[in-house]
């Protein structure tokens, strides 16, 4: 796949690969909401880019993305403590409402 316009080749070839991850997807706005609503879990900086460039789907994803995810899912917006499973799932809800799903990987590229 191409690149368009008049861009670095440094450029065309993050563009590229973006393409193949599930951010491929992913609008300006899309990434702005999710940063936005997604204060509550105090997610660091490098958090907020794992998961916009890898976007979690599953409680094991969001674990290996997130450092000490049980630790600071286990407390809520307030500082009280909560459930950690179910604070995860609620994470997990926020990714899935603000980015869209990545398209499926056509069969040739299934391997």
């Amino acid at each position: 796949m191409g690149c368009l316009g008049a861009v670095a080749a440094s450029e065309c070839k993050v563009y590229e690969y973006l393409l193949k991850t599930p951010a491929c997807n992913q609008t300006r706005e899309s990434i702005n909401e999710f940063v936005t609503r997604c204060e509550s879990f105090k997610l660091t900086n490098a958090d907020k880019l794992n998961v916009i460039n890898w976007r979690p789907s599953s409680a094991a994803d969001a674990y290996a993305m997130i450092e000490e995810c049980g630790k600071r899912f286990s407390k809520d917006e307030r500082g009280e403590a909560c459930n950690e499973d179910e604070r995860v799932e609620e994470f997990l809800e926020l990714v899935k409402e603000a980015f869209p799903s990545p398209p499926p990987k056509p069969e040739a590229m299934i391997e």
